[in-house]
């Protein structure tokens, strides 16, 4: 394991060994960096890459493991907990194994969130219905409470719930158009983060633009019911 932390008088030891390996031996080299690996070694090896592990699959896995140990769960916190993850099954168990004891052996939204220091996805949903009701005033109430979240986090939690309503196909509020500039507006706050600007103020921004960028909408909206009606009455 992590073959990579050997010394150049290791590998060269190894090498003869490699090229000509007894019968009933099998070396697997097991590394995170394999870029460090010396090239001598990497012409003598096959190389199989393991990819990340598809969400819904580790959160089969981990439903089937609570119900062997007898443990109840909501299959909403078992998603959370795969995110968290990020497709390393072996780093979700121990998430797994804090939460179950974290919860008392009920592993639930509340839990894990508090747990992960995530935002619960009950308040993200308040959230975007005070964007759409472009309600200021409840924006920045919420936007005081995520102070006690790091921000940069809150902003990947909310690309995560973005995701989910694009393959949810909820275009009633999220069309294609309203997810791509949402995606837009929280995509260049990255940049913000990166030279430490205030995190309060940058959600405070998101928000605000992503208010402004309905009304944009409504103007599309318009523009386009206006040329449906042009047409309909014989112009180009």
């Amino acid at each position: 394991d992590e073959v990579h932390m050997l010394t150049p008088q290791a590998f060269n030891a190894l090498l003869k060994t490699l090229e000509e390996p007894p019968d009933f031996v099998k070396f697997i080299l097991a590394t995170t960096d394999p870029l460090k690996l010396p090239a001598t070694i990497l012409s003598r090896t096959q190389h199989f890459r393991f990819k990340s592990i598809a969400t819904n699959k580790i959160v089969d896995h981990l439903a089937h493991i609570l119900k062997l140990e007898e443990i109840s769960y909501e299959n909403d916190a078992l998603e959370i907990l795969a995110r968290s993850g990020s497709g390393s099954l072996r780093d979700t168990l121990t998430l797994l194994d804090q939460a179950i004891i974290y919860s008392k052996s009920h592993v639930d939204v509340q839990t894990v969130t508090d747990m992960l220091g995530l935002v619960d996805p009950k308040f993200i949903d308040e959230l975007f219905e005070s964007v759409f009701a472009k309600d200021y005033g409840a924006l920045v109430a919420k936007t005081k409470i995520l102070e006690d979240y790091e921000s940069e986090m809150v902003v990947d939690e909310l690309i995560a719930y973005l995701k989910e309503k694009m393959y949810s196909n909820d275009t009633a509020l999220f069309s294609t158009l309203v997810l791509d500039r949402f995606f837009r507006i929280l995509s260049e706050s990255k940049h913000l983060f990166s030279i430490n600007a205030d995190g309060s103020f940058v959600l405070s921004m998101i928000f605000f633009k992503m208010v402004e960028a309905l009304k944009i909408r409504e103007i599309d909206q318009m523009i386009e019911s206006m040329e449906k009606n042009l047409n309909t009455q014989g112009f180009s």
